[in-house]
């Protein structure tokens, strides 16, 4: 009888933990800003919920709905689902982090200090496990701005990230131009841009805005984080 009674109360207990857990207010979940989200308002649970005006890392990205996935918690990191019209995917935190199956167009002027103003992902998957870069896969691209949109073919560096030596490289060409970018599993980021051959109508802007002359050509290196 003991047993039996304890068995009730356990199972009890355990109902109403995953009651709770399923209740839980996404304003208040744990680890969410961890992710690198901010929102004006949250609502719903942390296993479906919804965003206003957020931002990732600084991007405005808009509405979206939000979850987590059960499953990645008991795998110790943990997976949050977005969509939204700029970003639809996975962000993950946590032992393993990074970006899962991530589609997406957002504007980035005046939140880096490089030179483009849109970000575009086409299911980009990148993972750090313990800070190390492990897996990369997709396709990127970056709309340029400024004196380097009208040297840059189209004004689009696009290009497939990959892993190497640890950072997530993402090495992005647009015609004579070319954007190298590293970013360390703390966020850190140093991109070396150069353009080869710039004629005498380009150059000048390009050294106004920074760029340095080479023997191909001009190059401009930056760092910042994300």
């Amino acid at each position: 009888m003991g047993m039996t009674r304890t068995r009730r109360w356990l199972a009890f207990a355990l109902a109403l933990v995953a009651g709770l857990l399923a209740l839980w207010p996404l304003r208040l979940a744990p680890g969410i800003a961890a992710t690198g989200l901010t929102a004006a308002s949250a609502t719903g649970s942390i296993w479906a919920g919804e965003t206003t005006a957020t931002r990732w890392r600084g991007l405005a990205i808009g509405d979206l709905h939000v979850g987590l996935a059960p499953m990645a918690l008991i795998g110790g990191h943990m997976r949050l689902a977005v969509d939204g019209a700029s970003l639809r995917g996975a962000i993950l935190q946590g032992r393993t982090s990074g970006v899962e199956a991530l589609n997406g167009d957002m504007p980035l002027a005046g939140s880096t200090p490089l030179p483009v103003a849109r970000l575009g992902l086409d299911s980009v998957s990148v993972e750090f496990v313990a800070g190390v870069c492990k897996k990369a896969a997709g396709q990127i691209r970056l709309v340029a701005s400024g004196a380097l949109a009208a040297v840059a073919a189209g004004g689009v560096f696009a290009g497939t990230p990959v892993c190497d030596t640890g950072e997530l490289r993402l090495p992005l060409s647009a015609g004579p131009a070319r954007m190298d970018i590293r970013i360390g599993g703390d966020g850190r980021f140093r991109a070396a841009i150069s353009v080869t051959g710039a004629d005498s109508t380009d150059r000048p802007a390009l050294l106004a805005a920074g760029f340095q002359p080479t023997p191909q050509g001009v190059a401009l290196n930056l760092e910042g984080s994300l």
